[in-house]
């Protein structure tokens, strides 16, 4: 079984990064609170289709802390209870779909649980028909009927559903939160890493638990898994890669940086990827200027200036990747930004060093302007 499943959450506790949400759906449970219609959206793999499942578990459960997974609903629902309906709008978006599972069988009472639940995952992908045959029934829902609406692009969901749901935005789970879950998951599994191994992971997954663990599986197969590991198996030199680019950039070596970007894209780094791995380096350079806490940041030294101009360099060239060479339109935007180094540090330099001293006083009787003076009456006056 992939890691990823075997340790996914089957308990409020269990969840990772999103407390805001579990204490909340915990004391609507404990008050008798529930209400007929829930809108769960944030990030991909941040745990919105799990929390669905714990809370559709957890309002049948019997026990005092729902769920326990002890119970007789508990254990239904762990082998597949027939009252949970779970749905993927992506590949069934139709008008069809929503009154055959939904409309004429949400009247029916449940087989065994206290609701009836029905969670409809990417549930933005749905027709405009099939929202409006949604809306109907959920706007006059049978009371043993809670529809769970999961999706990571929440502005796509029609207002008219979204006012008449209850609505929890889920967050990217932190870096050391995917940290510890990965250490547990080591420990449990007998397998041996680097600690900094296990911060690449984490930093690479950018929040998401479900594509650390599973990265996490992948190595899993070897004796250890370190950072060189990970760079040689997976390709994840782009940190190195980028790192080398923000060094030429601070050095102001325009020759360096060609060589760097012509490199990493002939290494097989794809160009996307390598811009947006650049990309959030120099955010979070903008995060430390700021005062916000960054894990294994390394501060050459740039401005929070300098880093917007090349983040803004990057965006352009990532748009010039449709019409050009991404090796070229890289290397034309970056240049500019190299060059305005330059000249910033040559004006600091000219403004920090002394002003030359002349060693010889001038003449004013060589200068012309003078001599002229003196033709028209002028006087000259010597100041020591």
């Amino acid at each position: 079984m992939a890691l990823y499943h075997k340790y996914r959450p089957n308990n409020f506790d269990q969840v990772i990064g999103q407390d805001h949400i579990t204490i909340t759906l915990r004391n609507l449970i404990k008050r008798g609170s529930i209400t007929h219609a829930y809108l769960f959206f944030g990030p991909r793999g941040t745990g919105k289709t799990t929390v669905a499942r714990v809370f559709a578990k957890a309002v049948n459960c019997t026990s005092d802390h729902p769920p326990c997974n002890s119970c007789h609903s508990c254990e239904i629902f762990n082998r597949g209870s027939l009252d949970l309906v779970e749905i993927d709008a992506a590949t069934n978006t139709g008008v069809e779909m929503v009154r055959q599972v939904i409309t004429e069988r949400a009247h029916f009472l449940p087989n065994e649980a206290k609701y009836k639940i029905y969670i409809i995952d990417e549930a933005h992908m749905l027709s405009k028909q099939a929202n409006n045959a949604l809306l109907k029934i959920i706007e006059e829902p049978p009371p043993h009927v809670i529809f769970i609406l999961v999706t990571t692009e929440e502005w796509k969901i029609i207002d008219t559903i979204k006012s008449r749901s209850q609505q929890h935005q889920f967050r990217k789970i932190p870096f050391a939160e995917i940290t510890t879950l990965l250490e547990m998951i080591c420990a449990k599994e007998d397998i041996e890493y680097e600690e900094d191994a296990l911060k690449v992971i984490s930093g690479r997954s950018e929040g998401c638990a479900r594509d650390a663990v599973g990265l996490l599986d992948q190595l899993s197969v070897y004796k250890k898994v370190t950072v060189a590991q990970i760079s040689d198996i997976l390709g994840l030199s782009n940190e190195q890669y980028t790192l080398d680019l923000a060094l030429s950039i601070f050095k102001g070596s325009s020759g360096t940086m060609l060589d760097v970007i012509r490199t990493a894209l002939d290494h097989g780094v794809d160009p996307r990827n390598f811009a947006d791995t650049a990309i959030k380096y120099f955010h979070s350079i903008l995060m430390a200027k700021a005062g916000c806490e960054v894990f294994d940041f390394k501060d050459l030294g740039l401005s929070m200036d300098q880093a917007v101009d090349i983040i803004e360099s990057l965006l352009q060239a990532k748009t010039d990747f449709a019409y050009m060479d991404p090796e070229t339109a890289l290397g034309m935007r970056l240049s500019g930004v190299v060059g305005d180094r330059i000249i910033i540090d040559e004006a600091v330099s000219m403004v920090s060093s002394h002003p030359p001293v002349a060693t010889v006083k001038p003449d004013p009787l060589k200068d012309p302007a003078v001599l002229e003076l003196i033709k028209l009456g002028g006087e000259v006056i010597y100041q020591a």
